[in-house]
């Protein structure tokens, strides 16, 4: 593996860790305020950027593979870490 690749699925790894990470800070609100009201917003943006980080990796020349292997990794920790909240 060259040393691009390297440092691209490094800064995938990482830009998948700090989206579940403020996914779960946003969730953390959600149960600390309970209010209704305020669900909309914040998840609408979520999906919003998680949506544009996507296409951006897309850009950069990551295959549909490895996205899909992200994005499952990804939902799997996420609701793990919802297990313990």
């Amino acid at each position: 593996m060259s040393e691009e690749k390297k440092k691209l699925y490094l800064y995938l790894a990482a830009g998948t860790a700090g989206n579940i990470m403020v996914g779960l800070g946003i969730l953390q609100y959600f149960i600390a305020r309970q209010d209704a009201d305020v669900y909309f917003l914040p998840l609408i943006g979520f999906a919003l950027v998680t949506n544009y980080i996507y296409f951006l990796e897309k850009k950069a020349g990551v295959g549909k593979k490895v996205i899909w292997i992200q994005s499952g990794a990804a939902i799997l920790i996420f609701g793990a870490a919802l297990l313990f909240l």
